[in-house]
Order: structure tokens, then C-alpha cells, then sequence
């Protein structure tokens, strides 16, 4: 499969400029609180300041639409490229709708209904440690006849994004039902010297074996 990578949990602008020159311009910013690598908002903007164009993701769980839509906004201010809310957990999709603002939606839970469809959700991130559970019940093949049931023909067009890890033993049949347009990559202690301080070296010896 020939898909790019996205690096998620990104926290400083070093290793951006470094995954910009192996030809990287997906990244995504962790804006949950109790998160690892979570990212203050004046922190994220002086960030995108620096930045040329690429595409960003914002990733929030569980959080108030008013915090949301400014830092979206502050966000879209900031930065000249593509950008794209991710979302999960308890959100007022709603008024994500009403404001229009692009997001994807993460699916790490088996219940469809969970998943909204409409035309600004323009993709899903898919957890493949979720992936992988329902593949060793006996029921991946179901849950995506119903996945591609529900959003038919949408699906298509939409962005797919694979959460994995840079150790993850992917099952082989995982690919003949999914076409990802990325495969998303974290920032953790498997590529850093210590925490919140990245081995560039580690990032790219590992880039070369996914």
C-alpha cells in the first residue's frame, strides 16, 4: 500500500522543519489536556507562525465548543495551509456544523451511530488498536460491511487516516478493505531521547521501516 505519513503530538517547530525536509506535511496537534503531548494554544500559534503550508489537525476530545472555535480561528489567523479539526468523544458536533468548520471524526468505538454523517465531516481517523480488536473477535469483516453500508459512496471521497504505532504488526486482510490516505505516526518515547525531547535520528531510521 503507497500511502503518506502524518506525525501526530507534535511540540516544537524543530522536528517539523525536520519531517518538512523527508517530505512530511501532515501534522497534527494535541489540544486534550491530560494528553502526553498536549500543546498550549500560544504555544501551537507561535508554531504555525513559523510554518509554510502543509496541512494541520487540531485534536480535541470531550471539550467545549467555545474553545474549539477560537482556537480554530486563531488557528486559520496563524497559518496559511490546510486545516482540520479531529474529533472524539463528547463534542457539540452540532455546533461544529452551524459554524462549518471542517473536522474529521475518530472512530475507536463499534457503535456506528457514533459516527456523524454529514458533508463537512470530510474523513475518519481510524484507531487500529480498535481495528485490531474486532479482528481478533471474528468481527472486522462485519463492522466494515456496516461501515461502508452507512456511508456508501461518501466513503470514496473521504480522507482515511490509520492511527498506529511505530511498532504495530499490522493483520494483512486490514488492507483489502481500507485504502488509507495516511497512516498516522506519534510522537512518544519510542522516538525520543527523553520526554518531550525527539531523537530526529529515531524518527527517520523508523520512517524507513514502516
Amino acid at each position: 500500500m503507497n500511502c503518506s505519513h502524518r506525525i501526530s503530538g507534535i511540540y516544537d517547530y524543530r522536528t517539523i522543519q525536520f519531517l518538512q525536509e523527508l517530505k512530511i506535511n501532515h501534522f497534527s496537534f494535541d489540544l486534550r489536556p491530560r494528553s502526553l503531548n498536549f500543546i498550549q494554544e500560544y504555544r501551537l500559534i507561535e508554531i504555525l507562525e513559523k510554518m509554510q503550508l502543509g496541512n494541520i489537525y487540531l485534536r480535541f476530545e470531550n471539550e467545549q465548543s467555545y474553545i474549539i472555535e477560537r482556537i480554530y480561528n486563531n488557528c486559520l489567523k496563524a497559518f496559511g495551509g490546510r486545516v482540520l479539526l479531529e474529533l472524539s468523544g463528547n463534542i457539540d458536533i452540532g455546533f461544529i456544523k452551524e459554524n462549518k468548520f471542517p473536522f474529521l471524526f475518530v472512530v475507536n468505538e463499534k457503535d456506528l451511530e457514533l459516527i456523524p454523517v454529514d458533508e463537512l465531516c470530510v474523513g475518519h481517523t481510524f484507531s487500529y488498536d480498535f481495528l485490531q480488536m474486532l479482528h481478533l473477535r471474528g468481527e472486522f469483516v462485519a463492522w466494515v460491511s456496516a461501515y461502508y453500508r452507512k456511508f456508501n459512496a461518501s466513503s470514496l471521497n473521504n480522507i482515511q487516516i490509520l492511527d498506529i504505532d511505530w511498532d504495530s504488526d499490522i493483520f494483512p486482510s486490514l488492507y483489502e478493505y481500507f485504502d488509507f490516505d495516511l497512516r498516522n505516526l506519534p510522537i512518544n518515547g519510542k522516538i525520543e531521547v527523553c520526554y518531550r525531547n525527539v531523537d530526529l535520528n529515531k524518527i527517520s531510521t523508523n520512517l524507513k521501516t514502516i
